[in-house]
């Protein structure tokens, strides 16, 4: 990716400091960490909220007797519990770039665009499992598996945009650090 100009990277620390409370920005060391967790907590209270959403679903399914969705839906639970458990597992290792006070050679723009492109894949995760619901409500079972399958794979490229970022800031080395 491509470095992002100043002002593009003012606007967006700017609205992800508007989305998600806590969320300071990385430029300051003492506020990487209150940055990483506020946007992990975020993350997981998304989540909770997609799950939570599935479960009901799930209860109508099964109150309805719609056997054959059932799989799809316990699918979807799992892997909602699985991304839950790899956001809070993420290990950044030796990582220096919560603790160095200048970031050097180090393109903050890529980060924040992977938290944009992660924070509209849990919007889109959100208006599937609604779309999910409308189907299976419209008695449109085949529409249902359809759109479980694009919820998983929402859900795949969210863990990959996850690790994608998690791997960006475990592979910060101190480089040429100077005042």
């Amino acid at each position: 990716m491509a470095a992002v100009d100043t002002q593009t990277l003012k606007k967006q620390k700017k609205e992800l400091k508007k989305m998600i409370k806590g969320y300071k920005g990385y430029d300051k060391p003492k506020d990487r960490v209150d940055t990483n967790n506020a946007f992990v907590k975020y993350l997981q209270d998304k989540l909770t909220d997609a799950l939570d959403l599935v479960r009901e679903i799930q209860e109508a399914a099964i109150m309805s007797q719609m056997i054959t969705i059932w799989s799809d839906l316990d699918g979807i639970v799992q892997n909602l519990k699985q991304a839950k458990i790899t956001l809070e597992k993420t290990d950044y290792g030796i990582s220096t770039f919560f603790d160095v006070p200048k970031l050097v050679e180090f393109d903050l723009s890529l980060l924040y665009r992977i938290e944009f492109d992660i924070l509209s894949k849990i919007a889109q995760l959100k208006e599937k499992i609604i779309a999910f619901n409308d189907a299976m409500e419209s008695g449109l079972l085949s529409d249902s598996t359809a759109k479980a399958e694009e919820i998983q794979e929402d859900l795949n490229n969210f863990i990959s945009l996850w690790k994608e970022r998690a791997s960006l800031i475990r592979n910060y080395q101190k480089l040429n650090l100077t005042e």
